[in-house]
């Protein structure tokens, strides 16, 4: 079972993302990854950031940008191709 507040992850319609911290000791990814991971849809990408800890974004602001910009521009792309397709 799925703790409270994960059970619905499977209904996600959008792209997610999962992205844990290497050396986060407050949400530890061997443990909280696994828990959250088995609740997402299959095609969820699953991202563990090497040597960050629980704030990556101050730890590594660049790196953080990169994953969000890594799931986001594709998305943006294909909706603008998308969109000059129709118009």
């Amino acid at each position: 079972d799925l703790a409270p507040g994960l059970e619905n992850l499977q209904t996600i319609s959008v792209p997610a993302q999962l992205v844990l911290c290497e050396k986060d000791e407050i949400v530890p990814p061997g443990r909280f990854g696994k828990l959250i991971s088995q609740g997402l849809p299959a095609n969820a990408r699953r991202i563990t950031l090497k040597g960050m800890g629980h704030v990556p974004m101050l730890e590594a602001p660049g790196q953080v940008t990169e994953v969000i910009t890594d799931l986001i521009d594709p998305l943006v792309a294909a909706k603008r191709s998308a969109a000059s397709d129709a118009g």
